[in-house]
């Protein structure tokens, strides 16, 4: 977790157990391989993908159950993302107001 810059908040695994994300105060998801953890050297802790967000504090993230390549990330800004992982894009983002913007990925 050392590449987040700030503290983290949240957690998730996903159904398989093959990923796990973390989403922090630095505005940032890190998704992580358990596959790629561990190396002949030792620990290999580097995330394989990195999410940014410009809606303020991440605190929380969840990974669909339904769709494995899909999560979700909310923020103390009451903003919730909705990713893609393996698109590596956005699906959807759901502002306070009530507003909702969608956007589809092509594969």
């Amino acid at each position: 977790m050392q590449e987040h810059s700030q503290g983290v908040n949240c957690l998730a695994v996903s159904q398989a157990a093959s990923l796990f994300a973390s989403c922090s105060d630095d505005m940032t998801v890190r998704l992580w391989d358990t596959r790629r953890i561990m190396t002949d050297e030792g620990a290999a802790m580097r995330s394989v993908l990195t999410y940014s967000s410009q809606s303020g504090r991440l605190t929380a993230v969840t990974f669909s159950a339904d769709a494995p390549s899909v999560m979700a990330i909310g923020s103390d800004a009451g903003t919730i993302h909705v990713l893609d992982i393996e698109a590596q894009g956005e699906l959807a983002s759901l502002a306070p107001a009530g507003s909702c913007t969608v956007s589809r990925t092509t594969r």
